[in-house]
């Protein structure tokens, strides 16, 4: 995980490197990399240090992601094009947290779910 600057985040890479010589799922380094990455950049929109973090600080996180939308990624395909450039989304897909009128699952939501939050609390 690299800061804003290009430079590993420390605290970071030693819990990762941590998980990584558990007896673990490959996975599992990732998915809590990406939960810390989302931390580091909540405190760093604040400017607060990762060590001087509160647990009010926390709380606001957690907050923060029940009513924050999750970002849009630009497909593979569009990166480094202009927006005016990429396409707008296809129409004839479901809208967001509807479901699939195939398998009745609902589709992704803009919002991040329950699980996601839990997942992040934990890292």
């Amino acid at each position: 995980m690299l800061d804003r600057l290009g430079r590993p985040v420390e605290p970071a890479a030693l819990y990762l490197k941590e998980l990584m010589a558990r007896d673990s799922s490959p996975l599992t380094p990732r998915s809590y990399g990406m939960d810390l990455l989302r931390w580091f950049r909540f405190l760093w929109g604040l400017a607060i240090e990762w060590d001087r973090a509160t647990r009010e600080d926390a709380r606001d996180f957690m907050l923060w992601m029940k009513v924050a939308d999750k970002p849009q990624r630009v497909h593979w395909r569009h990166r480094g094009r202009a927006l005016s450039a990429v396409p707008p989304p296809r129409s004839d897909r479901p809208a967001p947290g509807t479901p699939n009128p195939v398998t009745g699952k609902p589709t992704v939501g803009t919002k991040y779910s329950p699980a996601t939050r839990a997942h992040c609390r934990a890292a």
